[in-house]
């Protein structure tokens, strides 16, 4: 019981519980956003015994009804599958999301996206470290803008982090005279995954309806993604882009 209510508490399925469902059916259809990768992000959100009911009705078949699945495993509550999408209204898994993840685990899995070109031959491709180095760099810029403190215009944020931060409640005021909030202080405070996730799922709660879910499919396939590995940009979608 406490790991259930430790994982509907995560940040992650937080954002995905604020999906409508015709959107969160769109992250596991194939012809859509969606993919094999998005399906199996959010199947290991789940908890242990969630998990397994899944699997069973993978490989069981679309006549098996969720709780009957869920009975054979001494599993009596299913709300978590039925919140993020999985269960359909008839009891039973959803039919893009069996086969997704029926491909992946009879391992039809190449990579979320193509590997990009090879960088030119005037341009060295960057480190790991230097990409670590680069994206704590620019996080420390956001927190000091946030601070209120004076900075380079050339490091300050897009105009698009700066209406973020607002939206998030961490700034306040018009452009010239933007000041830190009560909540921007304890943002301050906190460690920086869950700064993060105060940006994230303000971005995608306040992102456009028909954007969200390629939004929140690109958050998910960057799980499976390897660290310093360039990726074809042109296989994202507008909005992921």
């Amino acid at each position: 019981r406490a790991h259930a209510t430790q994982m509907a508490a995560s940040p992650l399925e937080s954002v995905l519980r604020s999906l409508e469902r015709g959107e969160l059916g769109r992250l596991y259809e194939a012809a859509s956003v969606g993919s094999k990768w998005t399906c199996v992000a959010v199947v290991q959100m789940l908890e242990a015994r969630a998990q397994q009911v899944v699997l069973r009705l993978v490989v069981a078949g679309p006549e098996v009804l969720c709780a009957e699945a869920a009975a054979s495993l001494g599993v009596r509550d299913v709300s978590q599958l039925e919140a993020l999408g999985l269960i359909g209204e008839d009891g039973r898994l959803e039919a893009s999301a069996r086969e997704l993840l029926g491909r992946y685990l009879v391992g039809e899995c190449s990579g979320p996206w193509p590997c990009g070109p090879e960088t030119k031959p005037e341009k060295r491709k960057p480190t790991v470290e230097q990409l670590r180095q680069w994206m704590v760099w620019r996080w420390q810029t956001i927190l000091i803008y946030v601070t209120g403190e004076d900075m380079d215009a050339k490091c300050e944020p897009s105009q698009r982090v700066v209406d973020l931060l607002v939206s998030a409640g961490l700034m306040r005021g018009d452009e010239s005279t933007l000041e830190i909030t009560s909540r921007g202080l304890e943002f301050l405070l906190e460690p920086r995954h869950a700064q993060m996730w105060v940006l994230v799922s303000t971005y995608v709660q306040t992102a456009p309806a028909d954007a969200a879910v390629d939004i929140f499919a690109f958050l998910l396939t960057l799980s499976f993604c390897r660290e310093g590995e360039a990726y074809a940009v042109a296989a994202l979608t507008d909005q992921q882009r």
